[in-house]
């Protein structure tokens, strides 16, 4: 009954909001979907749905809007002399609809904001070309900033085209589906976001879709699909991604990790902490019990990106420090207050007690017992008691192995 209620509704919300946008855009497009994220948290999933796809289909309406008084700019007889630059076309409709001193007049008045100008000269009499231009560069600059279109019709026909979708919004009405238990559907809404990901203002939040819809997975437990969908994260990590971008440095460091232990392999190598620790720290883990091969790579990937952050951190006050062994870097570190708290919700003690587990079931207890050793002695309960199991019995490590 709740998945009918909710079909319904957003079918209903889909023609309503059609019907009503045609007409009037009492609000901008973004505090529509910032109303809709209040009502989401407010538990009002209905009227979050409505504002949702209120802001999808004002934002495809004034894109297109947008798209056509571009094309029809682009009729101008003036077009052939200043070819694909927006700015030169620009500048010829100045010198037909104003006077040398009006215009920089306006120019003086917009205090070098282009956006400020096409303001001012929208409130003039201008010709029909000049003022469709006009008015698709203020739907454009709204979305992008005025560098991103190059000074190019044609890439600004091109990026109007694709910023007809809004993802964001499309992400959001999948959350709401998600915490009603409409799995399939919210599935169904975050696939569609991530396919949009090309319209996305902070490209970086494509990762954000693929790991709540990671979250979707694990709720079905198809964990068949939760498993791809951290692959294609990881897909843009350049050492840990199958096949890697860099597959010279990926060999590299797994040769460093499997010859020589973790403490090299931190000496030789910083990762920056970025959109794929979350996957790396939870493929390693996935796949360490399940015996499959490069566990120990993507924990060491994870705890590298960790203890780089964290050595980030302790240099601005010890510009001299320089990581030796793992026990010395917690002996270290921990003195700082704010690092130790940084460290508890990091995730490293888990990552570590794992990574050791990794490198003992690859046949290097050698390797595997300075970690342990140190979380037995930095690291707070449970790590450091189960750390302490490790070292009294290392076979413990194995059961992981699944």
């Amino acid at each position: 009954m709740k998945r009918k209620r909710l079909i319904r509704l957003s079918c209903f919300l889909v023609f309503s909001v059609l019907f009503t946008s045609l007409f009037a855009q009492s609000k901008p497009i973004w505090l529509v979907f910032e109303e809709g994220k209040q009502f989401f948290y407010k538990k009002q999933f209905g009227e979050a749905l409505r504002s949702f796809e209120e802001a999808i289909n004002q934002r495809k309406e004034i894109i297109a809007w947008a798209l056509e008084r571009l094309r029809y700019a682009q009729k101008s007889p003036l077009k052939k002399k200043t070819g694909d630059s927006i700015s030169k076309l620009l500048t010829e409709f100045a010198k037909l609809d104003f006077t040398d001193v009006d215009y920089t007049a306006y120019q003086k008045q917009s205090n070098g904001d282009m956006r400020v100008l096409i303001a001012i000269l929208k409130r003039q009499r201008l010709s029909d070309y000049h003022r469709a231009l006009l008015d698709a560069l203020s739907v454009a600059y709204d979305f992008r900033p005025i560098e991103y279109y190059a000074d190019s019709f044609a890439r600004m026909e091109r990026e109007l085209d694709v910023l007809q979708y809004y993802p964001e919004a499309e992400f959001w009405k999948g959350r709401v589906f998600m915490v009603e238990g409409e799995l399939s559907i919210a599935e169904k809404q975050f696939l569609r976001a991530f396919d949009m990901r090309g319209s996305l203002e902070i490209p970086a939040d494509q990762y954000s879709i693929l790991y709540t819809l990671s979250e979707v997975y694990k709720l079905q437990n198809n964990m068949l699909a939760w498993y791809n969908t951290m692959q294609r994260i990881l897909f843009d990590d350049p050492v840990a991604g199958t096949p890697p971008m860099d597959p010279y440095l990926k060999e590299a460091m797994l040769a460093t990790l499997r010859n020589q232990g973790f403490d090299k392999f931190m000496i030789l190598y910083r990762l920056k902490s970025g959109f794929s620790l979350t996957a790396n720290i939870e493929i390693g883990e996935y796949i360490l019990r399940k015996g499959a091969p490069n566990a120990e790579l993507h924990l060491a990937i994870a705890a590298n990106m960790i203890i780089t952050e964290v050595i980030t951190m302790y240099q601005k006050e010890n510009p001299d420090y320089k990581y030796t062994t793992i026990a010395d870097f917690f002996e270290q570190v921990s003195k700082n207050r704010e690092i130790s708290e940084y460290l508890t919700t990091s995730r490293i003690y888990s990552v570590l007690l794992n990574l050791g587990d990794a490198l003992y079931v690859l046949g290097q207890p050698t390797f595997a017992i300075p970690i342990w050793s140190a979380l037995v002695n930095y690291a707070p309960s449970p790590w450091s008691g189960t750390a302490r199991e490790r070292l009294k019995n290392p076979l413990t490590a194995m059961p992981l192995r699944q």
